[in-house]
């Protein structure tokens, strides 16, 4: 499940900061990202906690901070996390997050739930964007999550063939076959 876990951080919180405040909170968050990928996710946590003290949690930063417990499998905390930025900026993208947290918890009724949440946000926004590879690919990965590989599988396929350079379609790709494997 790690390769399906989605940052939701586009959009997220920033409103009320001062711009070199938010800036200077995005340089942070971004040094988060990337202590993460080439750290992991200890450090990572450590300086996100770190930002939330001295920015305050906003929906972006707790975001991240969910995606970095989920890492850790600290999955209770990742969902209260994804729950506290929820209630700041629901996104389609938190709902999904929080779906994969709580698959990882067994927890398979508020999973259905957030997929549900997060499905309908996604099927809004494709409205008329049809070309959005990303929201495709979320949607592919909540065919996954409900145990529909083959609708998935198709999905995916769709969208490689659309975009042959997609990384993020391939590697959903494999974690798909994996699991029917």
């Amino acid at each position: 499940m790690q390769a399906l876990l989605v940052l939701a951080l586009a959009g997220c919180g920033g409103a009320d900061r001062t711009e070199s405040e938010s800036d200077d909170r995005d340089t942070r968050l971004a040094e988060v990202q990337q202590v993460l990928r080439e750290g992991g996710p200890e450090p990572a946590l450590v300086l996100v906690e770190k930002v939330g003290r001295l920015f305050g949690e906003d929906g972006e930063t707790l975001a991240l901070k969910g995606h970095i417990l989920h890492r850790l499998e600290k999955f209770e905390q990742a969902v209260a996390t994804f729950d506290a930025s929820l209630k700041i900026e629901p996104t389609g993208e938190l709902h999904l997050d929080r779906a994969i947290s709580l698959t990882a918890l067994q927890r398979h009724e508020e999973a259905e739930a957030a997929l549900a949440a997060a499905e309908a946000m996604f099927t809004e926004r494709l409205e008329g964007r049809s070309y959005d590879v990303v929201l495709k690919l979320h949607m592919a990965m909540i065919a996954h999550l409900r145990g529909n590989d083959q609708s998935a599988l198709d999905q995916i396929n769709l969208i490689i063939a659309e975009h042959p350079d997609s990384s993020a379609a391939r590697e959903l790709k494999a974690e798909v076959q994996r699991s029917i494997n």
